[in-house]
């Protein structure tokens, strides 16, 4: 499946048509679209590939229209670090805390729950959730690790993420989590504080401080010479050009669907020209699967800049939101994160209400912003967003939390407890209480594949700047930007724009911000939250079990000597629990049955009857996620066999998915060694990367096992209330992959079509709907309907 933005929220984004060469340009080098002479740079048509910049102080002798020739544009040592050599479960699994909690009991209200009332009141307290750019440890540190006998290790990868802006140690990536309760609603002001001092900028009233202070960050994810990868021809968020009185550059935030009329400059649009955008960053908070007025739904062209870009003390001239974000104004009037007084919070923020009427749910919040999300969602990741029903209350060690909407509680009980407030009271967030990741057995896990290049006393995230790395053309080059892209891309129809990849496959597993991390559990049941975070790639997860003291080799190695797979129960999707109890899943089963798993067992009431398959092909597909695909499972670590004279055991996780977009597992190489494919096949995520995903460490500490066996779990026929799939409307739409004529073929969108063909007379393509195309799909308020998507983008 390919995506012409992340996976995490699909959108429809269109290369803008240009003719003419593209100019690579470079910060400070003054090159437009055609070279701009007049700032000192010659024309491509006179010096030619093998040129160089004009003879401004400010022109970098790597300046040159086609860095793929020119062997000083990527620094000495700059490379792609290779995941197969990254040691694997070293760094600790990171334990997400609570960053917004309905229940800890602040603000005016009275009560536990001041934080959030009724869901048809308005909410009575004002969360504050920030972004922002820090330092974190994601792969392991300089160290001795088995089997290195000198692990130099990496620094600090520079990455932004969300967190209180009143606790800078609460900032991570991906985000502590926010937890609701059912039909209890809350306020969250999300602030874009990705400028150079926030806290300062946020709170000083001196606008010679401020100018500082307020002073936009770039864009984190850049190539190996620094230059960014915000691609300037997609349809995207295009915050305008600089003022033409100050800079030279104005004039390249054209919209090309705009051009020939009066005004050709507006947000929101298909950009005319490739240029280096290192202007403020657009974000808007979008929540995952929540019920929510567009107000509050984080849509695509309400993003906002910081506070103070495009007005106030900046002067940069940018517009500080996209076309709908005076439209749908803030659900509240947010106050300002500063201590003391509390005055108006200014610009660069959102302020939305969540009012949390639906059944309990895993929901994540990711940023939304046009044309960027792939970009903002690498750089940035993810948060959860937990909805939990109060009517239904556990205890244990002397937590509390709530539990679900769709079973009865008084005789069914999840494993937990979750990551709780308690766990992190007084915002301590770098120490927690003894043993608590040990108590804790409910587990939100994000998973990640990532890239990444050390760049001096940093490690930087690694984001192909180039087409040639989709097309296969850069070969150890690609981490260069390619401004002045390949003629072949001019020459399409439409033409291909040169950095936009359609899709990316990193190779280090990252989980909750660690590379490839452990965590120490007790052989009792554990509750796991999943998410497939990744950029591109489908992820096929099953659990292995490992008494051996070496870790496995290969997939063969773990598959003919592990001592046995443990099923992953299913017990919900994204919105609600299954229908009367959880699914069981074994990948050394056939396809399953519509779920597509592995070998499922599943109930069909809540007696005896299952419903198992019968397809035994050992094609070990695992449970299947898609990018954005959340699951509720449970995993059930009591009866393991330990290893002799060492009190613990190993369960890897491991990844069967294939290392390209995926179409049918029928088609991923089944070899378990790690042979090239077969013909025709996909080829499955190499096991010494992302073959490999975590490992849990057993203790023989059994602790306290209260939660109800998978097996005897049993839930509502319509979890939440609402049936699933009942007769009624139906209705087919088309998810398809557009392709370009001519010189250069490849996809260049992915677009949705209520047509199965739509194909342009003269064009030679099927255009599907655009975005700006009127609306073919109207729902009545309150149906239900069964919607069939199918996707055409793997023919």
């Amino acid at each position: 499946m390919i995506y012409s933005k992340s996976a995490l929220a699909l959108a429809l984004v269109i290369v803008g048509n240009t003719a003419g060469v593209y100019a690579q340009t470079q910060p400070h080098c003054g090159f437009a679209e055609p070279f701009d002479t007049t700032v000192g740079c010659e024309s491509p048509a006179t010096i030619g590939l093998s040129g160089s910049c004009g003879t401004l102080p400010d022109c970098p002798s790597w300046c040159n229209p086609d860095p793929q020739l020119d062997p000083a544009y990527c620094p000495a040592g700059t490379s792609v670090i290779a995941g197969s050599g990254v040691p694997k479960y070293e760094m600790e699994f990171f334990l997400p805390p609570v960053l917004v909690n309905s229940n800890e009991g602040k603000g005016k209200g009275k009560g536990k729950d001041k934080g959030a009332v009724k869901a048809n009141n308005a909410a009575l307290f004002q969360n504050n959730v920030a972004v922002r750019e820090f330092l974190q440890q994601i792969l392991p540190p300089a160290g001795t690790y088995p089997g290195y006998d000198s692990y130099s290790g990496y620094p600090k990868t520079r990455v932004w993420g969300y967190g209180d802006p009143n606790f800078s140690n609460s900032f991570h990536n991906p985000a502590a989590s926010i937890e609701a309760k059912k039909d209890l609603s809350i306020n969250i002001a999300f602030l874009n504080d990705l400028v150079a001092d926030p806290d300062t900028c946020r709170c000083s009233e001196d606008l010679a401080v401020l100018a500082t202070a307020c002073k936009p960050l770039e864009h984190i994810l850049k190539d190996c010479a620094g230059v960014q990868v915000v691609d300037t021809k997609l349809h995207w968020a295009n915050p305008g050009g600089p003022d033409a009185a100050t800079d030279p550059r104005m004039g390249l935030a054209e919209c090309a669907e705009l051009v020939g009329e009066s005004n050709s400059f507006r947000t929101d649009c298909t950009g005319k020209n490739t240029y280096v955008y290192d202007g403020p960053i657009p974000n808007v908070a979008h929540v995952h699967g929540t019920h929510a007025k567009p107000e509050s739904d984080g849509y695509t062209e309400a993003w906002f800049l910081p506070k103070n870009s495009g007005t106030g003390a900046s002067g940069d001239g940018y517009t500080p939101g996209g076309n709908f974000f005076d439209t749908f104004a803030p659900t509240f009037i947010p106050k300002n994160v500063c201590n003391g007084p509390e005055t108006d919070m200014g610009t660069g923020f959102e302020a939305n209400t969540y009012r949390n009427d639906q059944t309990t749910s895993t929901l994540f919040f990711h940023d939304h912003s046009l044309g960027m999300t792939r970009l903002n969602v690498m750089a940035t990741s993810a948060g959860f967003y937990f909805i939990r029903d109060e009517t239904c209350l556990s205890k244990r060690k002397g937590f509390t939390w709530y539990g679900e909407s769709g079973m009865d509680c008084t005789t069914n009980t999840l494993p937990g407890p979750p990551p709780t407030a308690e766990l992190n009271k007084g915002k301590n967030w770098n120490i927690k209480p003894p043993n608590s990741d040990m108590y804790v057995r409910e587990l939100p896990i994000a998973i990640q594949d990532m890239s990444f290049y050390v760049d001096g006393a940093e490690t930087r995230q690694f984001y192909p700047a180039n087409r040639d790395h989709f097309n296969g053309l850069d070969g150890e080059r690609w981490g260069c930007n390619n401004l002045y892209g390949n003629s072949a891309y001019q020459n399409a129809l439409p033409p291909l724009s040169p950095i936009w990849n359609p899709e990316v496959f990193f190779d280090v597993a990252v989980v909750n911000g660690h590379a490839w991390p452990k965590h120490e559990v007790r052989p009792n049941r554990y509750r796991l939250r999943l998410l497939n975070a990744c950029d591109s790639r489908t992820l096929s997860l099953s659990a292995w079990k490992w008494n051996g003291q070496d870790p496995p080799i290969d997939f063969n190695d773990l598959f003919t000597n592990s001592p046995g797979e443990i099923p992953i129960w299913v017990l919900g999707t994204e919105q609600s629990l299954l229908p009367y109890g959880p699914a069981k899943i074994l990948s050394t089963g056939g396809n399953g049955d519509g779920f597509g798993f592995g070998s499922v067992t599943k109930f069909t009431d809540c007696a005896t009857t299952r419903e198992t398959s019968t397809d035994i092909t050992p094609s070990h597909q695992g449970l299947l996620m898609q990018p954005g695909e959340r699951y509720d499972a449970l995993i059930d670590f009591t009866g393991l066999d330990f290893i002799l004279g060492t009190p613990v055991t190993q369960v890897y996780i491991v990844n069967t998915g294939p290392n390209e977009p995926f179409k049918t597992f029928d088609l991923i190489d089944q070899t378990v060694g790690e042979l090239p494919p077969g013909d025709g096949l996909a080829k499955r995520a190499p096991f010494n990367t992302l073959g490999q995903i975590l490992r849990f460490d057993v203790s023989l500490d059994a602790g306290i096992e209260d939660s109800t066996s998978p097996d005897k779990l049993c839930f509502d026929a319509f979890p939440g209330g609402v049936e699933k799939f009942p007769p009624g409307f139906e209705r087919t739409v088309y998810l398809k992959e557009e392709l370009t004529t001519g010189e250069a073929l490849g996809p260049f969108a992915a677009v949705l079509d209520n047509e199965l063909d739509n194909a342009v007379v003269g064009k030679g393509f099927d255009e599907g709907k655009g975005w700006a195309k009127p609306i073919t799909e109207i729902i009545p308020i309150n149906r239900v309907e069964d919607w069939n998507i199918v996707n055409l983008s793997g023919k």
